[in-house]
């Protein structure tokens, strides 16, 4: 794993099931099961199922 895709891996606590990562805002719904909202910026929250497709979604989207 190169240096750049280490830090975007770093969840940083933002508040209560959120998460910053880079530029990103993760959020996790937990009803009427766990799912993860993704945005970046002022876009709309993307529903991601799990943390690998989270990171995935992340690289693939990155500048």
């Amino acid at each position: 794993m190169s240096a750049g895709s280490a830090e975007l891996a770093r969840w940083i606590a933002a508040g209560p099931n959120t998460w910053r990562i880079g530029k990103w805002t993760v959020y996790r719904s937990l009803l009427p099961q766990p799912v993860f909202w993704v945005s970046s910026g002022s876009g709309r929250p993307k529903r991601v199922e799990t943390r690998e497709q989270v990171l995935e979604m992340i690289n693939e989207n990155r500048d």
